[in-house]
């Protein structure tokens, strides 16, 4: 990954491998916002990017952070809504010292200012999580 201390880099990264997936039930936007949007006016967007595969949907917002915890970010409220009615909201956390990579499921973040990582949440790279998403094996709205 980068250092590049703002996030951007991490979105980058996630457009740019969602680009290239080439199978027929993957369709992916970029959500952007009033940030991203150099000046327009835009609402509040759930996530970075809305992902659906195989009829799955789901929001993915990127997040990066030196601390060792993920903070509380501004889209939580919006996600936890959608994913109660069955978007999935994934949190893709880059902690760039030490340099590791998670995927969070947002309804396992209950409210309070800060989270610890589980293991189990840890990724080597963002094509494993690509390739969870396309395997149907990422964590999804369970009817």
């Amino acid at each position: 990954m980068n250092d590049r201390q703002d996030g951007k880099y991490l979105e980058t990264a996630l457009q740019e491998a969602f680009s290239k997936v080439k199978h027929s039930l993957f369709q992916w936007r970029r959500l952007y916002d009033s940030f991203s949007a150099q000046g327009k006016a835009l609402p509040a967007q759930p996530a970075d990017f809305f992902v659906c595969c195989a009829g799955t949907p789901y929001h993915i917002e990127a997040k990066t952070t030196k601390d060792s915890r993920l903070k509380m970010f501004t889209q939580y409220g919006l996600m936890k809504r959608w994913d109660s009615v069955g978007v999935t909201g994934l949190v893709v956390v880059h902690f760039y010292t030490p340099d590791r990579l998670f995927v969070v499921p947002v309804r396992e973040l209950p409210q309070q200012p800060s989270w610890v990582m589980r293991p189990e949440w840890e990724i080597r790279n963002i094509q494993e999580f690509i390739t969870m998403i396309l395997e149907g094996s990422v964590w999804s709205y369970q009817k």
